[in-house]
């Protein structure tokens, strides 16, 4: 074998693995644009929101309830101070009220 066929032969080797890489490149960077579409939902798609735009919608639901929360508890203390019920007395009747048994 001479030099030159070395030479040639691990021109080859590393064209090989050069083309490896190149395949490996390329599945990594499909993985990362659906992990992509995956958290900022798929441009094509206009009701798709993606995770991000679940997570800002579900922390704005949560914000609501809170304040709807926070406003019933004052409809009750003012129910309970107009009927002259307690507290416990009147979460007792508005439950009796809204079972089905």
């Amino acid at each position: 074998m001479t030099e030159m066929e070395i030479i040639n032969g691990r021109i080859d080797g590393v064209e090989s693995m050069i083309g490896s890489t190149n395949k490996t490149v390329h599945s990594m960077n499909e993985s990362v644009k659906k992990m992509v579409i995956l958290l900022q939902g798929n441009d094509f798609d206009k009701n798709d929101n993606g995770m991000i735009g679940e997570v800002t919608e579900l922390r704005a639901r949560v914000a609501r309830l809170e304040k709807f929360k926070d406003r019933m508890f004052w409809v009750v203390v003012t129910a309970a101070t107009i009927t002259g019920l307690s507290l416990p007395q009147l979460v007792s009747y508005i439950i009796k009220a809204f079972s089905h048994g």
